[in-house]
């Protein structure tokens, strides 16, 4: 997982320069990873100019491991060697530099992704920018996020969405995006355009779109879809009911915990964490004494959300 930059940085030149020169064979020693960890201003500026030395193939591999090491040890912050990522001949390369800096917030990577969706050749690279794009849309739903970077996060994502020559997986990514945009006529309507396409792909994401968006408007068509011949549709459909959080939903949900599919049961265990109330709390509870392992867990995390959910407590714990 990667965070803003840490200011305490302790990644150093000296580290890159060794890292560099061992990744291209200058220097004896095996480059570690976690050596662009941390990294400090002129650590990141010095990695920028050497990049390109180290061969394809290797940045290739040395950034899916960050992501695959910053998941493992939460401490490391890859978040500066990343953002030199993004500028790779390599698509691989750029998406797994996208994929590193998820939990980054920063303006500069909004920037960048605006930028980069409008420019960028690979559409499987545009797809993972969309979705990176989706962070931003929450950020704004929440006020967290300036009002001219949201008239041109939006602004973006529609033109995606809405651009008939464009690729079907970066348009659904654009649409889920967008789902966190509520209150929208424009984008409800590219909601229900992709719900009613009858193509597969992007009826799943209209309706994790439609969970996003976390408002009883599309609440019935997701009810109607719990019993879909498709799973990945009854997935979208319970989780995005757990989303909406409305009460009287907990008995249909509860009849997807026999679903023949395992993800799907998973889902509609969380679902009644997320709604909570009494009904949905005796069943976790029930679901506990389950012989398998992954209902009991999960049945245990959601009986703690569902806890705090029916709790009257609950808005003094909010604030």
């Amino acid at each position: 997982m990667s965070q803003n930059p840490d200011p305490a940085a302790t990644g150093t030149s000296d580290d890159v320069a060794r890292f560099v020169d061992q990744s291209t064979g200058r220097a004896t020693g095996t480059p570690e990873i976690e050596s662009l960890s941390d990294l400090d201003r002129s650590a990141a500026t010095l990695l920028r100019q050497r990049w390109t030395e180290i061969p394809s193939a290797e940045r290739v591999r040395l950034t899916q491991a960050m992501v695959e090491d910053a998941e493992a040890n939460v401490e490391r912050n890859y978040a500066r060697a990343f953002l030199v990522a993004l500028d790779d001949d390599e698509p691989q390369t750029r998406r797994a530099a996208i994929d590193g800096l998820w939990e980054y917030e920063g303006l500069d990577l909004l920037d960048r992704l605006l930028q980069g969706i409008e420019t960028e050749h690979e559409p499987e690279v545009r797809a993972t920018q969309a979705v990176a794009l989706g962070r931003y849309a929450m950020l704004s739903e929440l006020g967290a996020l300036d009002e001219p970077h949201t008239a041109r996060l939006k602004d973006v994502l529609l033109q995606v969405a809405d651009d008939d020559e464009e690729s079907l997986d970066v348009r659904r990514r654009a649409i889920e995006s967008l789902g966190y945009f509520s209150e929208d006529d424009e984008i409800d309507s590219l909601i229900e355009e992709a719900y009613d396409s009858g193509i597969h792909e992007s009826r799943v994401s209209a309706i994790h779109a439609m969970g996003r968006q976390g408002t009883t408007r599309w609440l019935d068509t997701c009810l109607e879809n719990l019993a879909d011949s498709e799973p990945e549709i009854r997935f979208e459909a319970v989780t995005a009911i757990g989303v909406i959080g409305e009460p009287r939903t907990v008995s249909a949900i509860i009849d997807r915990i026999a679903d023949p599919d395992a993800e799907v049961r998973l889902a509609a265990i969380g679902a009644l964490g997320a709604i909570g109330g009494p009904m949905a709390v005796n069943t976790l509870r029930r679901l506990i004494s389950e012989d398998d392992p992954a209902v009991v867990e999960a049945a245990e995390d959601a009986l703690e959300e569902a806890q705090l959910v029916s709790s009257p407590l609950r808005p003094l714990i909010q604030g």
